[in-house]
């Protein structure tokens, strides 16, 4: 991991406005997830609370810039990550990440697999 954010030399937060906040807020949650940090080793690693990494993963406020880089640049996200798919197609995706990561580690699999080929009936039901 990249420990850049704790380096008072290190590199500046881009000016974001507070929906380009917001929608990078969204990717810090399955980013540790699938890390497989916990809030606290993401915050220590940041140089933040972990109420501030808690706040971001449950988006009750747009985190200011600053924290919100140095998180990212703790679980080496950068604004190059963002996602490819349109706000609607991120929404399910983040859902569907707090589902799965609900579920008991050796259902995940078998339930996955379902929703997948489900997703691929019903598109090849389009064409």
């Amino acid at each position: 991991m990249n420990t850049q954010a704790n380096d008072q030399n290190g590199p500046r937060p881009p000016r974001w406005g507070e929906q380009e906040r917001a929608r990078y807020a969204a990717l810090v949650g399955p980013a540790r997830r699938a890390a497989g940090l916990t809030q606290q080793e993401v915050a220590d690693r940041a140089g933040v609370s972990r109420g501030t990494v808690s706040n971001i993963e449950s988006n009750t406020l747009v985190p200011q810039a600053e924290k919100l880089y140095r998180v990212m640049v703790a679980l080496d996200i950068y604004p190059d990550d963002e996602p490819r798919w349109s706000e609607t197609v991120e929404a399910w995706v983040n859902l569907i990440a707090s589902l799965v990561d609900q579920l008991p580690e050796e259902a995940r699999e078998r339930v996955m697999l379902d929703v997948v080929s489900r997703l691929q009936a019903a598109v090849s039901r389009r064409q």
